[in-house]
């Protein structure tokens, strides 16, 4: 056995192994092998290295993304369409196929996109195309489709889809100032704050319509990554 003070055992913390109560230093216990060091730095390497995006999806991911980013985006994506799907069971169930797979195809692009707006590369691809973002907005009607397709809550689609636009809009307008994250914070709350007044909306519904608020004027219309004014 290693005597106290040998290059094993040195004054620190007790060992009760046997009858001698020898010390084991506090920093052996805190030490991690340089093996272990090297792995974890690989996988997290392989973990956030880059890949490339092809063209026809730089408007949804940007031009490159990490795949535990892509993992990510698409885990949540396809998520919240299946608790959609379970919760508005019996709407789904009365309607063609078509229409309750498109329904669900726009649950996936919502949720999805409210990931996906967060991430640096995506974000980084409309700060340098902003003409690409004022297009991103413009053309963002998923709820009003969806509600249609469902053939349930239009109203509060519509109302929810207004309200969206508008504050995306004003949003927008405020790219490269200090206020930009202060007002969309603002409006965000404010949309999600009305959305129990609407009238005859389900919980699946409501939920779909939180995330597209989420997704199209915070998520997208903020430039979470920018050097600002005040």
């Amino acid at each position: 056995m290693p005597e106290p003070g040998s290059g094993w055992f040195r004054p620190g913390r007790p060992f009760h192994g046997g009858s001698n109560q020898l010390r084991v230093p506090v920093a052996l216990a805190s030490e991690v092998h340089p093996a272990l060091k090297i792995n974890q730095l690989v996988c997290c390497g392989a973990l956030m290295r880059r890949l490339s995006i092809h063209p026809h999806l730089h408007d949804v991911f940007g031009e490159e993304q990490p795949p535990v980013y892509l993992a990510a985006i698409f885990l949540f994506g396809i998520g919240v369409a299946i608790a959609f799907a379970v919760l508005a069971m019996p709407v789904l169930s009365a309607l063609p196929s078509w229409r309750a797979v498109l329904a669900l195809i726009l649950v996936v692009d919502i949720a999805a996109g409210c990931v996906a707006n967060f991430t640096p590369s995506t974000n980084d691809f409309y700060v340098a195309r902003p003409r690409n973002r004022w297009i991103f907005i413009a053309i963002h009607v998923h709820v009003v489709v969806m509600a249609l397709l469902l053939g349930t809550g239009v109203g509060p689609a519509v109302a929810v889809w207004a309200f969206t636009i508008a504050a995306a809009i004003a949003v927008n307008l405020l790219a490269g100032h200090s206020a930009q994250t202060f007002v969309g914070g603002l409006l965000l709350s404010v949309g999600l704050a009305g959305l129990p007044l609407l009238p005859d909306l389900s919980p699946a519904l409501a939920g779909v319509f939180a995330l597209f608020m989420l997704k199209v004027q915070f998520s997208f219309a903020v430039d979470h990554y920018r050097n600002v004014s005040s």
